[in-house]
């Protein structure tokens, strides 16, 4: 059995720990949130800058977008504001409409990103991607390559970041994509 005082300085220890990991935490939880904010600012200024007109709206795109990989059964988690398509490493990553790429570079937190115009305030967000295929201006159609997957943001596992933007505003992805068959 231990003395009160070898008890004392254990828990003292284990105080310590515990005080690193929320220091640790909060840290990340303020890199994340930075990140988010440098994202949101971005978009904002692509919104402004970038009036695409199309001819037809987004919207009728809710249940009809096929999935930004190619794999019957994606394995998917929240992350963000957006969802994490799990797949190895240079799988390739397709537009899910028309549109014109905006922005096609670095961004903290999101690794290489590509972000498609759809018009009408509508973006998709491609992130933590290996390769960039596509460059800012480029027109693109349903199912170009734009990207292919990597580690590059801020995830543990390899992986394609993805978010669909109305106005600036994070809309759930998971609502776009056509329901697959089981």
């Amino acid at each position: 059995m231990l003395s009160i005082s070898a008890q004392k300085q254990q828990q003292a220890i284990k105080l310590e720990q515990v005080q690193t990991e929320i220091i640790k935490d909060t840290a990340q939880l303020k890199t994340i949130e930075k990140n988010q904010a440098q994202l949101k600012l971005l978009i904002e200024h692509l919104l402004k800058e970038n009036r695409l007109q199309s001819n037809r709206s987004f919207t009728v795109m809710r249940n009809k977008l096929n999935y930004p990989i190619n794999i019957d059964h994606p394995i998917i988690s929240h992350s963000q504001n957006g969802i994490i398509f799990h797949a190895p490493e240079h799988t390739k990553v397709h537009a899910v409409s028309n549109g014109k790429v905006v922005f096609a570079d670095w961004l903290n937190g999101y690794g290489y990103l590509v972000i498609i115009d759809h018009g009408r305030g509508f973006m998709t967000l491609y992130g933590n991607n290996q390769t960039l295929l596509k460059h800012k201006g480029d027109n693109v159609h349903l199912g170009d390559d734009i990207a292919t997957v990597g580690k590059s943001g801020t995830f543990k596992q390899t992986g394609l970041y993805f978010e669909i933007r109305q106005k600036a505003r994070v809309v759930s992805a998971l609502n776009w994509f056509q329901k697959k068959a089981a």
